[in-house]
């Protein structure tokens, strides 16, 4: 850092390394929110893929169970007269 007035040496080098240390923290806190926001995103990812497989499921069962009541039905019907 060059001299300039009412700044001594001493006090010059510690507002670089001050800096310094401001700036890699930045840098860390950036790629903490670049790692969170990434694992956000996958979360939400896998969120969003087990509730489709949990509908995908709940629908398969209900359809066998309409369908089961519909083979009743259908037996039902054939035992009763015309």
């Amino acid at each position: 850092m060059s001299a300039a007035p009412g700044i001594d040496a001493g006090g010059g080098e510690t507002t670089t390394n001050e800096l310094a240390t401001l700036q890699v923290q930045r840098t860390r806190l950036a790629k903490r929110g670049r790692l969170s926001t990434g694992v956000t995103r996958f979360l939400a990812v896998v969120d969003a893929e087990q509730v489709a497989e949990q509908v995908a499921e709940q629908v398969a069962e209900q359809v066998a169970t309409l369908t089961t009541v519909k083979g009743g039905i259908a037996a039902h019907r054939a035992t009763l007269p015309a």
